[in-house]
């Protein structure tokens, strides 16, 4: 579930460009009252894949008590502010991601229920290109010891797509260069939070 908090914080413009809110927590600015009063609506999701990202409304209060206790004028505006985002948030992920199927922690049942039951479903492609930066950019580590082979979803099917690379000619016109076969690898991506 999609936690906000609204509030009202004594902050100057260059103080808002320089706050980086903690991973897994999200800031939107949503009006400046006077030059250095902004109202803030900041928002989580339990739900989240990853347990770094995963985060809850007690933790949106413990950055706003410890990183911005001096700076708060109103502390409770969720629901009484008169401009709020319509959707704050919302978590788009592969649905048999080993993140979702192999979830850990307090959630993992929700997150796995989520996924079953997710909306907007639809298919993505991932070239060969893009896999291997998925692969490249996973840290073993943080995988909780699984390789990189396992850790990447298996596509829900193989696709030939025909690529067209174009050039111009004298006149300005766009002509095919080549045209070359590529596979594409595709996964059911869905919303499993929002709000």
């Amino acid at each position: 579930m999609v936690d906000r908090h609204v509030v009202r914080l004594n902050l100057s413009p260059s103080e808002v460009r320089l706050y980086i809110p903690p991973k897994g927590i999200d800031v939107a600015w949503l009006n400046w009252e006077a030059p250095d009063i902004v109202v803030a609506e900041f928002g989580c999701s339990d739900l989240q894949p990853e347990m770094k990202f995963r985060k809850s409304k007690a933790d949106i209060l413990h950055e706003l008590g410890t990183n911005l206790r001096h700076r708060i004028i109103t502390e409770d505006l969720t629901g009484a502010y008169h401009i709020q985002s319509p959707r704050f948030m919302k978590l788009d992920v592969v649905l048999n991601h080993p993140l979702i199927t192999n979830a850990e922690g307090p959630n993992a049942d929700e997150i796995r229920r989520a996924a079953d039951s997710a909306s907007e479903v639809h298919d993505i492609e991932v070239t060969k290109e893009g896999l291997e930066q998925m692969k490249h950019s996973l840290n073993t580590d943080k995988t909780r010891g699984l390789r990189k082979q396992q850790f990447i979803a298996e596509p829900k099917e193989r696709r030939l797509k025909t690529r067209k690379i174009y050039d111009r000619d004298r006149d300005g016109k766009p002509t095919v260069k080549e045209e070359f076969q590529e596979e594409v690898f595709v996964y059911q991506s869905g919303t499993i939070d929002s709000g």
